[in-house]
């Protein structure tokens, strides 16, 4: 996804992350291993979201394996430069899609 689309997509699902309660705590987070989209917190419980576009496809299909391992450690990164203790707080991976300007938020995926 190129810059400009990708930062039109974060928009969107920031505004509906808003919407839901959401409290933003960074966006794009940048470690040596990649990028998390956007960190968010709710009801004590951290979010690290991905964001996909797509027109013609389903977004999802872009997040892969490889992809989760780069955010996996990437979140590893951030927990520990913010000194947030992984075995005492929660946390969740979720994949946010836009297609044809809907939303839709997967919480808590794992492979």
């Amino acid at each position: 996804m190129n810059l400009k689309k990708g930062h039109l997509a974060e928009e969107k699902v920031i505004k509906f992350l808003l919407n839901k309660g959401f409290e933003i705590l960074a966006r794009n987070y940048y470690s040596r291993y990649g990028e998390i989209d956007i960190v968010a917190k709710l009801n004590n419980v951290f979010h690290f979201i991905e964001v996909k576009s797509g027109r013609f496809f389903n977004p999802a299909e872009n997040f892969t394996d490889k992809k989760m391992s780069r955010l996996l450690e990437t979140i590893y990164i951030y927990l520990n430069e913010q000194n947030i203790n992984s075995e005492e707080n929660n946390y969740v991976i979720d994949l946010a899609t836009v297609r044809d300007n809907i939303v839709e938020l997967y919480e808590n995926i794992s492979f």
